[in-house]
């Protein structure tokens, strides 16, 4: 139902003054591009990291996935993937999507824990991956690679991630 909506709205020029932002047509364009790079994977199950539950609820709409679930990791703090939620992967091919990748860990740790649940593959996405130092992982696929700052982007499904995208 969320990525129904999602997909009504982004249909028209819609964007929330939340600092230096991402626009819709932004992300709608990332998600366009993404297309062909991932067509090929065949994906049985989308699921979305933090913030990255709406970009994976509108694939799960286009490529007609049924099987969406949804990752919080809180920003900056290394906790557990909580995956109690997520039943055996086995066999499926999994795609783990992210809006942003600053340093990587999060989704780093997030795809460990799901390769616990055997799926056949998993293939990571972010829409925006930022240049640092730091970085310890990079994902499979990426759109747009940001220099400096984050760049929030036109929604926000975690309190912690709010707050922590600057400008």
């Amino acid at each position: 139902m969320l990525g129904l909506i999602v997909g009504v709205v982004a249909l028209f020029k819609v964007s929330i003054d939340v600092r230096r932002r991402a626009k819709w047509r932004h992300v709608i364009s990332a998600i366009k591009k993404l297309d062909g790079r991932i067509r090929h994977y065949n994906l049985d199950v989308v699921i979305g990291l933090s913030d990255g539950l709406v970009p994976a609820g509108i694939l799960a709409l286009n490529y007609r996935i049924s099987e969406i679930y949804f990752i919080n990791s809180p920003v900056g703090r290394r906790l557990p993937c909580n995956l109690s939620h997520i039943p055996d992967l086995s066999g499926k091919n999994v795609l783990l999507i992210d809006n942003h990748i600053y340093t990587g860990s999060s989704m780093r740790e997030a795809a460990a824990a799901l390769a616990l649940k055997n799926p056949a593959q998993i293939v990571t996405i972010a829409l925006f991956r930022h240049t640092v130092a730091t970085a310890v992982f990079t994902p499979d696929h990426f759109v747009y690679t940001v220099n400096g700052k984050v760049r929030s982007v036109p929604w926000g499904t975690t309190p912690e991630h709010r707050g922590d995208y600057l400008s």
